[in-house]
């Protein structure tokens, strides 16, 4: 019941935000199209202002030091666009992630896959330590 209260306490700050927004569980997400990043820009972060306003109104707060901002293009472009929450800048990352699965500016798999290759080959450590390749029969079901 605690859960719903909640949802509808925060319901309401997509209302004042001119960008998108998505909130899942404790992570909000707020994001734009650049299309011409002067004007485009400057929403974005009026919508920063805007959550920074509603987050003082209803007494929450975000963890400006755990916000990073991140620029997702295919584009040659490299532009760095900068954007501030309650006057602390935020950090621009290369790669960022998001319910298990690691985003990259370019959009491209390589660190996601490098991640999960890893955690992998820790799994399949252990095994080997613990288990020992032996039977074969336990271990290929492993």
């Amino acid at each position: 019941m605690a859960q719903h209260f909640f949802l509808i306490y925060i319901n309401d700050n997509a209302d004042s935000i001119d960008s998108k927004i998505k909130i899942f569980a404790d992570d909000t997400k707020i994001y734009r199209e650049i299309k011409i990043p002067e004007t485009d820009s400057q929403a974005l972060q009026k919508s920063l202002h805007s959550l920074c306003n509603w987050a003082q109104k209803w007494q929450l707060s975000f963890n400006a030091d755990e916000s990073e901002t991140m620029r997702i293009t295919h584009s040659r472009d490299k532009i760095t666009l900068n954007y501030s929450y309650m006057s602390k800048a935020l950090k621009n990352v290369q790669s960022i992630k998001d319910l298990g699965v690691t985003i990259s500016r370019g959009l491209s798999w390589s660190k996601h896959v490098g991640i999960t290759e890893n955690k992998a080959n820790r799994v399949l450590g252990i095994i080997r330590r613990t288990i020992g390749t032996a039977n074969k029969k336990v271990f290929i079901t492993l």
